[in-house]
């Protein structure tokens, strides 16, 4: 019927929408939900806080924080919320 008008109004959408961003590209050596859980790390939540935010057991939250730990090379929570921190200065 009217699908040229359609695809039109739907490229200049998403023209306007700008470049697609890589999800990753802020906290890249983290896979997507390590990085959800980094930032909610890092904003000083409890394993158990995080677990109730994203749906998770606490215990999935925990392998998570160890994953990010081993990744980025670091002692503690307390140096995953700084390491977020310098990736989203303000």
């Amino acid at each position: 019927m009217h699908a040229p008008a359609f695809s039109r109004r739907a490229r200049e959408a998403i023209a306007r929408l700008g470049p697609p961003t890589s999800p990753r590209s802020p906290l890249s050596p983290l896979s997507p939900r390590e990085a959800e859980v980094a930032e909610l790390v890092g904003a000083g939540m409890t394993n158990r806080e995080v677990a109730h935010r994203l749906f998770l057991s606490e215990r999935t939250v925990e392998n998570h924080v160890s994953n990010i730990l081993q990744r980025l090379g670091l002692p503690n929570r307390a140096a995953v919320a700084a390491w977020v921190s310098r990736q989203h200065p303000a």
